[in-house]
């Protein structure tokens, strides 16, 4: 996620839940949830040789790519309460089954 301003970053938490590694400009609300190195990668906002060279980085690594993916949703799962993760997972789910 490149973003210079993030309300709540919600792409950030749908792709934590969905198990995809997060790699996102390190702006407070990312960094409410997104612990860089442990559930995803930071990196500096308007830089995209940084962000170009994190996502080779984790294409590389595939171990890594899969230990951030898991840590991340246990992250978001922890964070957000039980019934405002399973509402948010059908209402992902549910927009992404009407627009096929």
């Amino acid at each position: 996620l490149s973003s210079l301003r993030e309300g709540q970053a919600l792409t950030v938490y749908e792709a934590m839940l969905a198990k995809v590694p997060v790699i996102a400009t390190s702006l407070d609300s990312i960094k409410e949830v997104t612990i860089d190195g442990e559930n995803g990668i930071l990196v500096t906002p308007r830089n995209a040789t940084e962000i170009a060279e994190k996502i080779v980085y984790l294409y590389k690594n595939s171990e890594i790519r899969k230990r951030l993916a898991l840590l991340a949703k246990d992250k978001v799962t922890s964070f957000v309460s039980r019934g405002s993760i399973e509402t948010f997972e059908n209402l992902v789910i549910e927009e992404y089954s009407t627009h096929k």
